[in-house]
C-alpha cells in the first residue's frame, strides 16, 4: 500500500513541476499577436502584427522599432550574424543590419511578397511564400530567385533546413 501511494504523489508533483515551467512575460506587443521569435546571442526578437521587438532581459521588457518598415505585419524572422530578416504579411523582406533599431525593404525580385517563413542556410536564404512557393537569396536579400521546380502546392507556411534538404510546409 505504501508503494502506491508514493507513486501517485510522483505523478501528482510531477504534473505540478511540468505545468509550473511556464512564465508569462510582458509583452511584447500589448493586444498583439506574436508569430515567431529568433534569437541571437541572449537577445530574443518577436515578430507580431505591430512589428518587430527586442528584449535583452528574458523578456522582461520589449522594444519595438519599425523605422523603415511600411508593412508592420511580421510572420517570420530570420538572423545570419548582425542581419536580421523579416517576413512580412503581404510586404515582403526587410533587412536590419543595426539589431532592429531601422529596417529597409529587402525584396527585389521577389515575385510574391507574402512571406510567411525564413529560413538560412551558409549564405543563402529562403523565404516560404504563400502563393509564391519559395525564393532564395545568395546576396543577403537583395535579390531573389523563385525555387518553384517540381512544387505541387506553392503556398508554402512553414521551412526548415537539415543538411543540404530543405522542407517546405504547404497548405
Amino acid at each position: 500500500m505504501k508503494k502506491i501511494i508514493l507513486f501517485l504523489f510522483v505523478i501528482t508533483c510531477g504534473n505540478e513541476f511540468i505545468i509550473a515551467q511556464w512564465q508569462q512575460t510582458n509583452g511584447p506587443y500589448a493586444g498583439g499577436v506574436v508569430y515567431c521569435f529568433a534569437m541571437s546571442g541572449s537577445n530574443i526578437f518577436a515578430g507580431t502584427n505591430g512589428g518587430v521587438f527586442f528584449s535583452a532581459n528574458n523578456g522582461t521588457t520589449w522594444t519595438g522599432n519599425t523605422t523603415g518598415m511600411i508593412n508592420t505585419d511580421v510572420r517570420s524572422l530570420a538572423i545570419s550574424g548582425s542581419n536580421i530578416y523579416a517576413g512580412t504579411a503581404g510586404g515582403g523582406v526587410y533587412l536590419s543590419t543595426d539589431n532592429g533599431s531601422s529596417w529597409s525593404p529587402d525584396s527585389t525580385g521577389m515575385g510574391n511578397i507574402w512571406v510567411s517563413s525564413l529560413a538560412i542556410s551558409d549564405t543563402t536564404i529562403y523565404a516560404g511564400t504563400y502563393g509564391g512557393g519559395v525564393y532564395s537569396s545568395t546576396m543577403n536579400g537583395s535579390g531573389w530567385t523563385a525555387d518553384t521546380t517540381g512544387m505541387g502546392n506553392v503556398n508554402i507556411f512553414s521551412l526548415t533546413i537539415s543538411g543540404s534538404t530543405i522542407y517546405a510546409g504547404s497548405y
